[in-house]
């Protein structure tokens, strides 16, 4: 039997108390060189599960896109979280010994390393994936299926000449009492968002500090920070997704970060001991094909790390800053909440 799984995570711990062998175990996937074969496997499989907390448009792509080329069906049975999916995963386990769906996709970075490291997932190689830059690869564990492309949201109207187009522009005292800041706890993006900062060489710890004495706003996440930015309630947001910013009427802007331009990965991993080994791994191929990302990556919002992907409309900057890995945000996240003051 293999260990208990630690699910350790930025936004949740979860314990597995308890875990028991599973049943019978499914046939090995095939290998990529296969090709046609592991085309043959999957479709006798017939179905892939997915856990993913994509927004559902992006979700009823997938589904049709895939099924419409393969004929094989992908089942999500709901929409979850990156807490959900890690609780999700943890009743699983207790249950069966084995995860419950094919594919995984979570913000939740650390999460994708703690499930490779107890075995719950299946080692990835560059090869499976031949249009990928080898740096959205997540070692063996995961690979970065969207690139969330994080944006500083501001009231022009509010600010009036001030002008938010600079991490230095966040220090001017006139915005003092005028900012708000997602707390990092509550979120892997902004963890990693945070530590990118933390460990920028020109900003750093410093920054931090500065930060906290502009007197912000803590919010708990950013959807509740861009509606209270639409409301009226505070002037700039650090930080939000271009979507969440996008309201037809309202005076919001938006700045993408330069110098660092810190980016985010979502990764996918692939379960191991699963119901549909071949069926997973076809479908997680697919997924980083152009198509594949072309439906997955909502364009108003996300970008793709293939360098074409039809329909792509938020790029990936030019001197782009990938967050450090999950174990180092992990463990710069005390230092940020102090240099923040967040209690």
């Amino acid at each position: 039997m293999r260990r208990r799984l630690a699910l350790v995570s930025v936004t949740c711990a979860v314990a597995v108390l308890a875990a028991c062998s599973g049943g019978g175990q499914p046939p090995p996937a095939a290998s990529v060189a296969e090709g046609d074969e592991l085309v043959a496997l999957a479709q006798q499989e017939g179905q892939v599960v997915w856990y993913t907390g994509n927004l559902q448009p992006s979700i009823d792509a997938v589904q049709k896109e895939f099924e419409a080329t393969y004929g094989i069906e992908v089942q999500v049975p709901e929409r979850l979280s990156s807490a959900a999916l890690a609780q999700r995963i943890d009743a699983d386990v207790r249950a069966t010994d084995v995860i419950g769906a094919d594919v995984i996709t979570t913000a939740d970075a650390a999460l994708v390393d703690s499930l490779r490291a107890e075995d719950y997932t299946t080692a990835l190689s560059p090869e499976m994936f031949p249009d990928l830059p080898a740096d959205f690869m997540q070692g063996d564990a995961g690979v970065g299926c969207s690139v969330v492309v994080p944006v500083i949201g501001y009231n022009k109207a509010a600010l009036g000449d001030l002008t938010v187009d600079s991490w230095d522009d966040l220090l001017d005292p006139r915005l003092s009492g005028r900012i708000m800041v997602n707390d990092p706890r509550n979120s892997g993006a902004w963890a990693q968002l945070l530590a990118t900062v933390l460990a920028d060489p020109r900003l750093g710890e410093s920054y931090l500090h500065k930060l906290r004495a502009q007197d912000y706003q803590p919010v708990a996440s950013s959807l509740v920070g861009a509606e209270q930015l639409g409301a009226g309630q505070g002037d700039v947001l650090v930080a939000g997704t271009p979507a969440q910013f996008a309201r037809p009427g309202e005076d919001i802007a938006t700045w993408f970060p330069t110098d660092p331009a810190p980016i985010t990965v979502t990764p996918c991993a692939l379960t191991s001991g699963s119901a549909h080994p071949n069926a997973g791994k076809l479908f997680l191929q697919w997924l980083m094909t152009p198509e594949g990302q072309a439906a997955a990556n909502n364009p108003d919002y996300l970008a793709s790390p293939l360098e074409s992907v039809p329909g792509a409309t938020v790029q990936l900057p030019d001197d782009y800053v990938k967050a450090p890995p999950p174990a180092e945000v992990e463990a710069a996240l005390p230092a940020v909440l102090q240099s923040l003051g967040f209690s």
